[in-house]
């Protein structure tokens, strides 16, 4: 599979919504960083923009079955195949990823991994056995990112000193309300919204692939090699635009402990959000039921 390294670069600011409502006194919280399914969405319908009609090179269009349907059987599925990973804050050529929440350290104190202790008097549900203990006693506030560097340094167990980079600012403006049957402003109807502007030599770093196996044809079609770079993308509320750029930034690469026979211990650190699909135990394929949710196992 073809996966390309990109990267936004926002042409103003953007506005990115959570679920909290801009009535009254509360402000439009727009300036969050951009969700991962938000960027896959804008991707998407950057596809169906540039090509609205089904195009020959995609194949004959699936018939849906009526178990396929569901409640949105007028869905096309097209460019189905898109996956994504990001996005992340990038600066001067580098990446920087979400701070892991098992650091410890401060202002006056380089940050290093959380000790490892016996969960020995806890609440810890079985087979949980061990615990995390901070090296550092008092508050501590991690920052929000961390860079490649320093999450290599974090993955080996190493001590580092935190570098102070402003990524981004937040910004609040005041705006009044429009009607939307007449298109003029609503008399004594006004609101604030917060926006996300990242600051000078910042971008969103992603990854994304797109190949697509024509019905009725052969071999793969790679979609996003077909998108010609710079291109514009619509991502977030109020049309915010950011031109899609290539890139050249990693993901942290990890190497597998080697096995022997020491007792292994496994971390699970996510980069982003993740969530675990429901699966039926299905004996005759040899599947072990999984509940799903936020838990890996």
């Amino acid at each position: 599979m073809k996966t390309y390294q990109r990267q936004l670069v926002p042409q103003d600011v953007l506005f990115l919504r959570d679920a909290r409502p801009m009535e009254a006194s509360d402000a439009g919280c727009g300036a969050n960083w951009p969700r991962p399914d938000q960027l896959w969405n804008a991707l998407i319908h950057q596809m169906h923009r540039l090509w609205p009609e089904r195009q020959t090179w995609e194949g004959e269009a699936h018939r849906k079955r009526q178990e396929e349907q569901g409640g949105n059987r007028h869905s096309s599925d097209r460019f189905g195949a898109l996956q994504t990973v990001g996005p992340f804050p990038l600066y001067k050529n580098m990446v920087f990823f979400p701070c892991p929440l098992d650091l410890s350290g401060g202002e006056d104190a380089p940050f290093q991994p959380m000790q490892l202790v016996p969960g020995v008097g806890t609440d810890l549900p079985k087979p949980l056995k061990y615990a995390f203990s901070n090296t550092v006693l008092g508050k501590q506030t991690l920052p929000a990112w961390i860079s490649l560097k320093q999450y290599l340094q974090y993955l080996k167990g190493e001590s580092f000193q935190m570098e102070k980079i402003s990524l981004y600012d937040v910004e609040r403006n005041i705006g009044i309300a429009i009607d939307s049957e007449t298109g003029t402003t609503k008399e004594g109807q006004i609101y604030q919204a917060e926006y996300l502007r990242l600051r000078e030599g910042a971008g969103l770093a992603f990854l994304a692939s797109c190949e697509i196996k024509p019905k009725g044809g052969s071999g793969l079609v790679d979609v996003l090699g077909k998108i010609s770079l710079p291109s514009s993308l619509i991502i977030g509320g109020q049309q915010g635009i950011a031109h899609v750029l290539p890139s050249a930034w990693k993901l942290p690469g990890v190497q597998m402990p080697a096995l022997d026979e020491k007792p292994l211990l496994l971390r699970w650190t996510l980069l982003s959000p993740a969530i675990f699909p429901k699966i039926e135990a299905d004996a005759s394929r040899n599947l072990t039921g999984h509940h799903g949710g936020w838990l890996p196992s």
